[in-house]
């Protein structure tokens, strides 16, 4: 069996993709979760390196980095969640995720979607029709 690169240089991924459903979905939900994944490993190293120079662990919270980042668009999303959504949403769900650590948000949807975009293997291994039948093929 080759890498998914190999089959994208011979230009059969899309091939083998079509042949089991949802295969595609699966690869796009991985590597949505390995780019969450990768924002957080930089905000938790982003913290490990400011504890090291600075001799004491204080995690940044998301609010504080998302504002560092883009204060414009931390502003529009709360007038978008008051105004448009709900008012009560904002103050006491979104602003106490907004005080959790940096690392925790993306790490968690990272967890969440690896598990959900996992490959499920057969009882027997690989389903393609060679496995041996359960009870020594009685039914």
């Amino acid at each position: 069996m080759t890498s998914l690169f190999g089959r994208l240089r011979a230009g059969v991924c899309w091939e083998t993709w079509t042949e089991k459903p949802g295969r595609g979905v699966l690869f796009v939900c991985r590597l949505i979760a390995l780019l969450f994944a990768c924002a957080a490993m930089a905000a938790l190293g982003g913290d490990v390196w400011q504890a090291i120079a600075g001799g004491g662990w204080q995690p940044q919270a998301l609010g504080q980095l998302w504002f560092s980042l883009d204060s414009g668009s931390l502003n529009l999303a709360q007038a978008v969640i008051q105004r448009y959504l709900y008012p009560w949403l904002w103050d006491p769900a979104f602003v106490q995720v907004l005080l959790w650590p940096a690392w925790v948000v993306p790490g968690t949807l990272a967890l969440v979607l690896f598990l959900l975009c996992r490959r499920r293997h057969s009882l027997y291994g690989r389903s393609n029709g060679n496995h041996p039948r359960p009870y020594g093929g009685r039914l």
